[in-house]
């Protein structure tokens, strides 16, 4: 269940739990643009959907080092 249903449900012990699940993965946003680095999530999962379009696209090696980090620190066997 999303964070909003959550929320709205009146669950909100529920709706931070749900949040803090996808915490580490969206502080990765200050890498980048959101979907340059959705994209660079997916693509390192294994789904071939390519890089975004510049200029938001990010060649820097740090930045997929550190996405791939998070994937694997946090979100264990998704991929």
């Amino acid at each position: 269940m999303s964070v909003y249903e959550l929320w709205k449900k009146g669950d909100f012990a529920g709706a931070k739990k749900a949040q803090d699940s996808i915490r580490a993965i969206r502080n990765c946003f200050r890498l980048g643009n959101p979907n340059s680095i959705v994209k660079m999530a997916a693509n390192l999962l294994g789904y071939p959907v390519g890089p975004c379009r510049k200029p938001f696209w990010s060649e820097d090696p740090a930045v997929a080092e550190e996405i791939a980090r998070v994937l694997k620190e946090h979100y264990a066997g998704t991929e």
